[in-house]
């Protein structure tokens, strides 16, 4: 009924809903301004999570790509290191969300962010 449709819109829209200040925006209050269970609000933010991963991947591949000689093995060490944090960032996940819910899982999002910057400003690159 409407609880499980309500999660439904939660996870569709934890991006935007999970990072506040405590107390300052309820998750139901978030979930209801961003269109609570309905299904279109649901449907528009996967759309816009799935367009901001391909225009960050055609980015990203385009840098890789075109300061090589070797573009081939960009790409490939592009693919691995992208599909291996993926892969240690849902494993961390998990646990995250058994222990503190989508806050947990919003934090190792913010943790796998906050290591990416820092080692792309530690190389110098940007």
């Amino acid at each position: 009924g409407a609880p499980q449709a309500e999660r439904g819109a939660h996870f569709g829209v934890v991006v935007l809903v999970e990072v506040h200040p405590p107390g300052v925006l309820g998750d139901r209050q978030a979930v209801q301004w961003l269109g609570g269970h309905v299904l279109p609000a649901l449907f528009a933010a996967a759309i816009a999570i799935h367009a901001a991963l391909v225009a960050s991947h055609v980015a990203n591949q385009t840098v890789a790509l075109t300061t090589t000689t070797a573009p081939a093995t960009a790409n490939t060490a592009y693919v691995v290191s992208g599909f291996a944090g993926g892969a240690l960032a849902s494993a961390a996940a998990g646990p995250a969300f058994g222990h503190w819910g989508w806050a947990g899982v919003c934090a190792v999002a913010g943790v796998w962010l906050a290591l990416g910057w820092a080692t792309t400003m530690r190389t110098g690159r940007r």
